[in-house]
Formats: structure tokens, C-alpha cells, sequence
């Protein structure tokens, strides 16, 4: 009755979802309000790492390019299910705004 033990532990990791490391990538957003969207994806087993100094840099480098000096994340994080099954979402897709200031 080994294989009960191996079962279990197998069933465990399954339901204890896998780590996947995502990055953000540029949605959008508006020059004129200094607002900067980006965004990631995970499935319904997956448990999201996410570069946010990265994220932060990127975002950055985009207010940058718009003739502002800084960025802060507005501490919007906006969760979309675009895949939802009958008893979970499958693919969740987040998307983090940015806000530019202090222009340069």
C-alpha cells in the first residue's frame, strides 16, 4: 500500500497550485492623466509571482518617455476573469495602474 502515500502527496501539490513567475507587460494607459496600465495572467491552478520592482521600473520608464519625473503604483489592482468555468476561473487576468508625476 505504498502507492496511498504517493497519491496523497500528489493530490496535495495539485491542490496546492504551482508557482509561475509572470511579468508585467504595458496594457495601455494616458499621457494627458499620467496613468499607466500594465498587466499579468495566471490560471485557475497557478499561484502569480510578480517582478513588482520591475513592473515599477517599467511603468517608470513609460512616464519617463512622457516627460514625467516619478511614478506610484495607485494601489489599483484590477482582477478580470476571462475564462470562468462552471466552479472556478480559469484565466485571471490583473491589471495594475501606475500614476506619473512631477513633470521634468
Amino acid at each position: 500500500m505504498i502507492m496511498k502515500p504517493a497519491l496523497l502527496l500528489f493530490f496535495a501539490g495539485l491542490l496546492a497550485g504551482c508557482v509561475t513567475h509572470e511579468k508585467m507587460t504595458f496594457v495601455g494607459g494616458n499621457k494627458a492623466d499620467g496613468i499607466v496600465k500594465l498587466a499579468y495572467g495566471y490560471r485557475v491552478y497557478e499561484k502569480p509571482v510578480v517582478d513588482l520592482a520591475a513592473g515599477r521600473q517599467m511603468a517608470l520608464d513609460k512616464c519617463n518617455s512622457w516627460g514625467y519625473a516619478e511614478v506610484s503604483q495607485t494601489g489599483k489592482n484590477i482582477p478580470e476573469c476571462i475564462r470562468q468555468s462552471k466552479i472556478a476561473c480559469n484565466i485571471t487576468y490583473v491589471t495594475v495602474e501606475y500614476q506619473c508625476s512631477g513633470k521634468k
